[in-house]
C-alpha cells in the first residue's frame, strides 16, 4: 500500500512541471508576438519619400521706341507783312509777330522707350532747311532742340552724366545723328521731348510745306 502512494506523488509533481513550462511557454510567446509586432510598426512610420517640381519661365527683350507725339500743324498762315520772315516754334506761348494766321504750338515731339532694352537713338530729317521751305537761305532756318521729360533718360556712352547732343537750337540733319547715346529703357525714366523751330522766310514756296523725321534705336 506504500508502495502505491509513492507513484501518485510522482504524479502529480510532473503535472505541476509540465504546467509551469506551459506558462513559461506561453509568455515567451506573447513577449515575442509584441516585440515582433513594435518591430514592424517602427519600420512603417519611417518611410519617407521626396519629388520635386521645376518652373521656367524666359522673358525675351525687346527694342522699341514710338513717337507718343508724333504730329506738329501750325495750320495755314503767312509772313506778316513788312516782316523778313516768320517764326514757327513747340515750345511757343503766342505768335512771333513775324507771323500771320498760323496756329501756335505749344507741345514738342515726343519719343518713348518702350521696350527693356537701353538703346543709342539717332535722328535724322528729309530735309534741310532750304529744301524745306526755298526762298533765301539766308533768311530761313530749320532747327531742334533736345530734352528729358524724365530725370536720367539719356545718359552717355559710358551710361553716366547728360548724353543729349543738342540741348540747345541747332540746325537738323538729313544724316543720322546720335542724338542720344544711351537712352534709357528704364519705366520712370524712358521719355524725351524734340522740340522743333521753323524760320520761313518772307519768300518762301507756298503750299503745304511738310516734313519727315526719322528715330532709329539700336540696341546697346
Amino acid at each position: 500500500m506504500a508502495k502505491k502512494k509513492k507513484v501518485k506523488d510522482i504524479s502529480n509533481q510532473t503535472l505541476a512541471a509540465l504546467l509551469a513550462i506551459a506558462i513559461i511557454i506561453s509568455l515567451l510567446g506573447t513577449l515575442f508576438v509584441v516585440q515582433r509586432t513594435q518591430k514592424i510598426t517602427y519600420i512603417s512610420g519611417a518611410a519617407i519619400e521626396q519629388d520635386t517640381a521645376t518652373l521656367t519661365a524666359t522673358i525675351e527683350t525687346t527694342t522699341a521706341i514710338n513717337f507718343t507725339y508724333e504730329t506738329l500743324n501750325w495750320s495755314t498762315g503767312q509772313i506778316a507783312s513788312g516782316n523778313a520772315n516768320c517764326t514757327l516754334a513747340t515750345n511757343d506761348t503766342s505768335l512771333d509777330s513775324g507771323c500771320k494766321n498760323f496756329s501756335v504750338i505749344s507741345r514738342p515731339l515726343q519719343i518713348d522707350n518702350l521696350g527693356n532694352q537701353n538703346v543709342s537713338l539717332n535722328l535724322s530729317t528729309g530735309k534741310t532747311g532750304i529744301t524745306l521751305f526755298g526762298g533765301s537761305a539766308n533768311l530761313d532756318s530749320y532747327m531742334w532742340a533736345m530734352g528729358e521729360n524724365e530725370t536720367g533718360v539719356c545718359l552717355t556712352a559710358g551710361g553716366s552724366g547728360n548724353g543729349f547732343e543738342n540741348t540747345t537750337w541747332s540746325s537738323v540733319s538729313t544724316d543720322p545723328i546720335t542724338a542720344c547715346p544711351w537712352f534709357n529703357a528704364g519705366d520712370t525714366k524712358d521719355s524725351i521731348h524734340l522740340d522743333i523751330k521753323l524760320v520761313i522766310p518772307s519768300d518762301a514756296s507756298t503750299g503745304t510745306l511738310s516734313d519727315t523725321i526719322t528715330a532709329v534705336a539700336e540696341t546697346i
